[in-house]
């Protein structure tokens, strides 16, 4: 992993799952002066994609993962809904716990795609050509799950409501760490000074 296929290339990201939230004070303590971010997304807008398209994480006993053990019984359709909204609890509360104890750039979902030709270049110090940006904005228009397809954000034309009980629980128990998380950017937005160039 991470060996340079040529020249030219100076720079590598990693993209972590989100179950990897696990490893993260150990990827911190293993690359402490390696920049990092932390994309989360209203927590609605991510139970409406797994509805869609379920990750294999929200899959009972897919993953191997102690932050996705929950000893809850998964019988029926809304246990699995209830699985769903568990794990990111989880997801999301590991992030506002290590966050704050860490340095990383807390990054809200509904900032990308623009954020990745302006700010993040910057936050990487990633070196950039005019026709780089081009190339970026380019890519940014396609689909990251299916590279075929144009990146659309509106919901299907055949889109089914979310059950009210899973809207409720939404609301109750992940709600208020996006709240949270939201509030910690702020404060990032304020003190960080590339978000004022």
């Amino acid at each position: 992993m991470g060996r340079k296929i040529s020249d030219s290339e100076k720079h590598l990201l990693i993209k972590f799952d989100c179950w990897h939230i696990e490893y993260y004070r150990f990827i911190k303590e293993s690359f402490p002066d390696v920049p990092s971010i932390f994309v989360y997304r209203l927590p609605m807008e991510v139970v409406e994609s797994h509805l869609r398209m379920k990750g294999m994480q929200m899959i009972p006993g897919m993953v191997k993962s102690k932050l996705l053990e929950i000893n809850e019984p998964v019988l029926t359709a809304e246990d699995l809904q209830m699985y769903l909204v568990n794990v990111l609890k989880r997801i999301f509360q590991t992030g506002v716990n290590e966050i704050i104890k860490n340095e990383t750039l807390l990054l809200n979902y509904n900032s990308l795609p623009s954020i990745s030709w302006t700010i993040l270049l910057d936050y990487f110090n990633i070196s950039h050509s005019t026709d780089d940006i081009e190339i970026i904005k380019h890519r940014s228009k396609f689909d990251a799950k299916n590279t075929n397809l144009e990146f659309n954000s509106k919901k299907p034309p055949n889109w089914s409501p979310v059950p009210e009980q899973l809207k409720i629980a939404v609301s109750e128990k992940l709600d208020p760490l996006y709240k949270k998380l939201e509030e910690i950017r702020m404060e990032q937005e304020n003190q960080l000074k590339f978000f004022s160039v």
